[in-house]
C-alpha cells in the first residue's frame, strides 16, 4: 500500500518531508495482520499522493495522477511499481501538452487486447483547463473551479504511448470518485460517483474495450420496488468470481453528509443487486478506503478493507472479511460476511487473532466430501505447518462459527456439510407416518416387518434399521464412520438414548412419536401444575415453546438415571407423545410419575409423588431445559409460573424472585391473583403477603445478610476474582447470563479476555444483573463451576460484600 490522505502530510508541492515520507510502502503480512514498512529505490515516488488511480499487471503496480496535496495541484504522471524489487520507475511525466487531464478521482484498470498489455483511464477532476481537452470527451465545472471531465485514455505498455480510443455507446457524463472494476481481459463496470454541487450517481456503465475502441452500456437504476444502491462517491469495490458468474461486491461510500453505510453485492450477468444485511458497521461506515480479493476460490473469498474515513475523521484500522458462498449444488450465490478478524486502530476495543492458515487450512478441504476423517485433516494441516494441536483448534473454531460439525470426544471425523446426517434421520421419522409401498420403496432398501415399524412408532428401534435405509452409503462412506460411531453421535447430541430396561441396541428417540391432541386430565396430582413459559426478555412478552426443544429436554431428563429410571407403558393413565409424556421418577427409593405436556403456550408439569419431593422435581426439570436451550443455542429466557386462578387463558402467573423471596405478578390481571397454598409445594416453602397484598414466598436457604446481598449488581473486578480459575468455561457462563458469546474466539490464550468481554456484556444488559444470578448460572453447571459457587457463597457471607454491598 502506498500515500493516500495522511493527517501528518506537508501541503506543498515537494519537500524533504514528503520525499521521505513518499519513499515507503506500507506491507501487509496476511498471516499475522501485521503492516510493516519498506523503503523503495529507483524514480522519486510520484507526486500525485492523494485520489490517484491505480491498476496491477502481473508484478508491478501502476499509478496513474492524483492530488498533490496543496491547492490546485493535480497530476497525469504514470509510474510502475514492482512488487519484488520495491522500483519505482517514471513511464510519463506530469505535462499539460499532452495524455489525459492532470486530475484525481479517477480510475484505471488493465486490459489485455491480442496478448498485448494496456492501461484504461477514465473520468477524473482537477483544475479548469489544465490540458487539451480530448476530442468528444466532456468537460464540467462546478461552483468550486473544479473541472470534471468522462475521458476515456489507454496507454500501450509496448509503445509507451496515451492513446484516444473512439467511444460509442452510453458515454457517462463528467464525474469522479466512482470505482472502475474489471470483469474479463476486456471488460470494466463503473458504478456511482460525483458529478459536482451535491450531485451523486447510483448508476452502471459496462465498458467493452478493443485496441482502438470502447463501446459504453448504462444501466441507469429503474426506480421503483427493485433493489439498487443509493447514491454515493468514495465508495469501493472488487470483482467476486463464483460458480454463478462474475459480481461485483460494494462497501460504503459517501453522500451528502454522512457515509452510506451499506453493503450491496451485483450478479453482474442479470444486473440484479442484493443488499447485505448485518454487517457490522466497523466494516460498512467509511468512505475513501481500499478493498482488495485474497486467496479467491470458487465459494470462499477474502476481502481485505484498510483506511478511510469516517465522520470526516481518518480510519488507520484492517478488515479482513471472508464471503462464503452456500452450496455450489443450489447453483446460487449466497453469500455472508463475517466479522473483522482483526481489529485494529483507534477505535479497537479488544484486539483478537485467527491466524490465516486456519482459513487457508479451511480452503483446502475436499469441497465434494460431507464427511472427512480427522486422520485426512491433520495431514491438509501439515501442509500449512500446523501440528496436531493447532489443527484440532482451528476445527473446534469452525465448529464454534457453524462452519462444520466436530465432536471429537465421540467420532473422529467431521461433517463439512451435516446434510447425509439429517438424511438419515429424515429417513428413520419417515418410516414412522410413510404407509404407501411405493413411498417406502424410496426410503429403504427392502421392505420392513410391522414389528419394526410398530415399534418405532412407540419411539423405539433397533441399530440395524439403519443398514436398511438407502443414505447409509453415504452416511458411511469412510471407514472411520461406521453404525457405531453414528449412535455414539445421537446419544452425544441427545437425539436418541438408551434406556436401562432395553436390550442391546435398542433406543428411544421421542421425535418418532406422534402428537398429542387431546385435551390434559390429570387427578391424582397433589400439587396444582408448575408452568414453563418463555418471555422476550426486553418486552415481557408471552413466547411460544422452542420448536424442538421439548423432545430434546426428555431426552435429557431421561439421562438422569439417578432419578429418572423409565418411560411407562402405553395405556390411557400415562403420556407417551412427541409433546406429551409421562416419565416414571425414584427419590429414595419410592417410584411415582411425572407428567409433562406441551402446550406449545408453554409447558406443564404434574407430579403424583409426595409433595415435598416437587422442589427436586423442579430443579432436575430446569437443568434439563438449560442443557436443552444451551444445545439449541437459546437463551434461558424462561420462567416458573402458575395458572392464572381468574380462568383467563392468556393469563399467568409469573413466579419470579426478589430480595426476600420469590413474588407472583400476573400478566394481565391488574391485581396479581392469590395462589393458593398447593402451588408453592414447587418452593421450599409456603406463600406470605406483603403490605399491598401480593404473595411471596421467602427463601430459607440464606442467611438474612447473604439474601440481602442476593439481589445486589456484582462488581466485574469482585466476578474476575471468583471466575479466574474458571475462565475456560467463559461460554457456558455466557450462555447461562444470556449474552451473546458467539464472537468471542476460542483460543486458550484469550479464555480470560473472553471472560472480562462475558461480565461487561452482562453488566451492560441490565438484563438480572444480581448475584442471584451468577449464583444460578454455578448451580445449573455444578461440574463445571461448581468451584465457582463455593466461592461466591464464601464471599456474601464475608465483611468485605457486606461493607462493599
Amino acid at each position: 500500500m502506498w500515500g493516500g490522505n495522511q493527517p501528518d502530510l506537508p501541503e506543498v508541492h515537494n519537500n524533504e518531508e514528503k520525499k521521505s515520507m513518499c519513499s515507503v510502502v506500507e506491507v501487509c503480512h496476511v498471516p499475522t495482520g501485521e503492516w510493516v514498512q519498506k523503503p523503495t529505490t529507483g524514480d522519486p515516488a510520484p507526486l500525485g499522493v492523494r485520489g490517484y488511480a491505480a491498476a496491477v499487471i502481473r508484478n508491478e503496480i501502476f499509478f496513474f495522477g492524483g492530488y498533490c496535496g496543496h491547492k490546485g495541484c493535480f497530476h497525469n504522471s504514470l509510474y510502475s511499481f514492482n512488487v519484488d524489487t520495491f522500483n519505482w520507475k517514471e513511464l510519463s511525466p506530469t505535462t499539460s501538452h499532452h495524455g489525459p487531464m492532470m486530475k484525481s478521482g479517477s480510475s484505471m484498470i488493465a486490459i489485455k487486447v491480442k496478448d498485448e498489455d494496456y492501461l484504461a483511464v477514465i473520468g477524473g477532476c482537477g483544475s479548469s483547463n489544465n490540458n487539451p481537452p480530448q476530442p468528444g470527451a466532456q468537460y464540467s465545472e462546478d461552483s468550486n473551479g473544479y473541472q470534471r471531465c468522462n475521458e476515456i485514455h489507454t496507454y500501450r505498455l509496448k509503445t509507451d504511448e496515451w492513446t484516444s480510443p473512439t467511444v460509442t455507446g452510453d458515454r457517462p457524463p463528467p464525474i469522479n470518485y466512482f470505482t472502475l472494476t474489471s470483469i474479463t481481459n476486456t471488460t470494466a463496470i463503473l458504478f456511482g460517483g460525483y458529478f459536482g454541487d451535491e450531485r451523486w450517481s447510483n448508476d452502471a456503465y459496462v465498458f467493452e474495450f478493443t485496441d482502438t475502441s470502447v463501446r459504453c452500456t448504462e444501466f441507469p437504476n429503474p426506480g421503483g420496488s427493485v433493489p439498487w444502491p443509493k447514491e454515493r462517491s468514495g465508495h469501493s469495490s472488487v470483482l467476486i468470481n463464483c460458480s454463478s458468474g462474475p459480481h461485483l461486491l460494494v462497501v460504503g461510500g459517501f453522500a451528502g453528509i454522512r457515509c452510506t453505510d451499506d453493503c450491496w453485492l451485483l450478479n453482474i450477468n442479470k444486473m440484479e443487486w442484493k443488499e447485505l444485511t448485518n454487517i457490522p458497521d466497523s466494516v460498512t461506515d467509511r468512505d475513501s478506503h481500499s478493498l482488495s480479493v485474497w486467496n479467491e476460490t470458487q465459494t470462499t473469498h477474502w476481502i481485505i478493507e484498510f483506511g478511510g474515513e469516517r465522520d470526516y475523521s481518518s480510519i488507520s484500522d484492517t478488515r479482513f472479511i471472508e464471503i462464503i458462498a452456500a452450496s455450489e449444488e443450489r447453483a446460487k450465490y449466497s453469500e455472508k460476511i463475517c466479522k473483522a478478524i482483526w481489529y485494529r486502530g483507534s477505535d479497537a476495543s479488544l484486539k483478537i487473532k485467527i491466524p490465516i492458515r486456519w482459513f487457508v487450512f479451511e480452503l483446502s478441504l475436499p469441497d465434494k466430501q460431507s464427511i472427512v476423517s480427522v486422520k485426512e485433516a491433520l495431514s491438509i494441516g501439515e501442509r500449512y505447518g500446523m501440528n496436531e494441536e493447532d489443527t484440532k483448534q482451528a476445527l473446534r473454531y469452525f465448529h464454534d462459527v457453524s462452519l462444520m460439525l466436530y465432536y471429537p470426544k465421540v467420532i473422529n471425523v467431521f461433517f463439512i456439510d451435516s446434510k447425509p446426517i439429517l438424511e438419515i434421520l429424515s429417513q428413520l421419522l419417515a418410516l414412522t407416518y410413510v404407509t404407501k409401498i411405493d413411498a417406502i420403496a424410496l426410503i429403504t432398501d427392502e421392505p420392513l416387518p410391522l414389528k419394526i415399524t410398530n415399534n418405532l412408532k412407540e419411539g423405539f428401534f433397533n441399530e440395524d434399521i439403519f443398514e436398511c435405509l438407502k443414505s447409509k452409503s453415504v452416511v458411511f462412506s469412510l471407514p472411520e464412520f461406521q453404525l457405531c460411531d453414528l449412535i455414539r453421535l445421537l446419544l452425544h447430541l441427545n437425539i436418541i438414548t438408551k434406556l436401562e430396561d432395553e436390550p442391546k441396541g435398542h433406543y428411544f428417540i421421542p421425535y418418532a412419536l406422534p402428537s398429542y391432541n387431546d385435551l390434559v386430565s390429570i387427578k391424582e396430582a397433589n400439587a396444582k401444575p408448575l408452568l414453563i413459559v418463555w418471555r422476550e426478555e426486553k418486552n415481557k412478552e408471552i413466547l411460544p415453546v422452542p420448536t424442538g426443544l421439548f423432545p430434546l429436554t426428555i431426552v435429557h431428563l431421561l439421562n438422569l438415571k439417578e432419578y429418572v429410571t423409565e418411560i411407562p407403558p402405553s395405556t390411557p393413565e400415562y403420556y407417551k407423545f412427541r409433546d406429551a409424556m409421562s416419565l416414571k421418577v425414584v427419590f429414595k427409593g419410592k417410584e411415582d410419575t411425572l407428567h409433562l405436556i406441551n402446550c406449545y403456550t408453554h409447558i406443564e408439569v404434574y407430579f403424583t409423588g409426595p409433595t415435598q419431593h416437587c422442589p427436586l422435581v423442579r430443579k432436575l426439570l430446569t437443568k434439563a431445559i438449560d442443557n436443552s436451550s444451551d444445545a439449541m443455542h437459546l437463551k434461558h429466557n424462561y420462567v416458573n409460573a402458575f395458572a392464572c386462578p381468574s380462568k383467563r387463558s392468556s393469563c399467568y402467573c409469573i413466579v419470579r424472585p426478589r430480595e426476600d423471596g420469590n413474588i407472583v405478578n400476573c400478566t394481565i390481571c391488574p391485581v396479581s391473583a392469590t395462589i393458593s397454598s398447593d402451588h408453592w409445594y414447587w418452593f421450599e416453602s409456603g406463600p406470605v403477603e406483603n403490605d399491598n397484598g401480593t404473595q411471596m414466598k421467602h427463601n430459607n436457604n440464606q442467611s438474612p445478610d447473604e439474601s440481602l446481598l442476593l439481589v445486589k449488581k456484582p462488581g466485574t473486578d469482585d466476578l474476575m476474582k471468583l471466575f479466574i480459575d474458571s475462565a475456560a468455561h467463559y461460554m457456558i457462563i455466557g450462555i447461562g447470563l444470556s449474552v451473546n458469546v458467539t464472537d468471542l474466539t476460542p483460543l486458550p490464550h484469550l479464555t480470560i479476555l473472553n471472560l472480562i468481554q462475558v461480565f461487561q456484556r452482562w453488566s451492560d444488559s441490565n438484563n438480572d444483573v444480581t448475584w442471584a444470578k451468577i449464583l444460578k448460572v454455578c448451580q445449573d453447571f455444578p461440574n463445571q463451576l461448581g468451584k465457582a459457587e463455593a466461592k461466591i457463597n464464601k464471599f456474601l457471607l464475608s465483611p468485605e460484600a457486606r461493607d462493599k454491598y
